[in-house]
């Protein structure tokens, strides 16, 4: 599995309206936003193709979500000691493989 690079940024807490900050602030759940490059948000695409974008692919933006997600949980478990347990969590390389509708019910 090749090295996954992300850039960690912490949301303003003055922005309202985003889901992961008004939960995060009204309740006590831990909230986390992350985001995978979607080609349909280039404005200077005519037609973008947000399935099979070359650069960006679906099974690449859902794998690497999927990778994230996973970690922390991991993450998560280590520091509290309550293990997250995830069954059927299918991993990057067999997204890619397979492609994202091979998991779709």
């Amino acid at each position: 599995m090749g090295v996954l690079i992300i850039k960690l940024e912490k949301s303003n807490p003055a922005f309202r309206g985003l889901s992961h900050l008004e939960i995060g602030q009204a309740t006590e759940s831990l909230s986390f936003l992350f985001e995978t490059p979607n080609p349909g948000m280039d404005r200077w695409r005519e037609k973008p193709d947000v399935i099979g974008d070359p650069k960006y692919p679906l099974e690449h933006r859902v794998g690497t979500a999927l990778r994230i997600f996973k970690h922390l949980a991991d993450s998560y478990g280590a520091k509290t000691g309550k293990a997250f347990v995830l069954r059927g969590l299918p991993e990057y390389p067999e997204i890619l493989e397979k492609k994202v509708g091979a998991f779709l019910n």
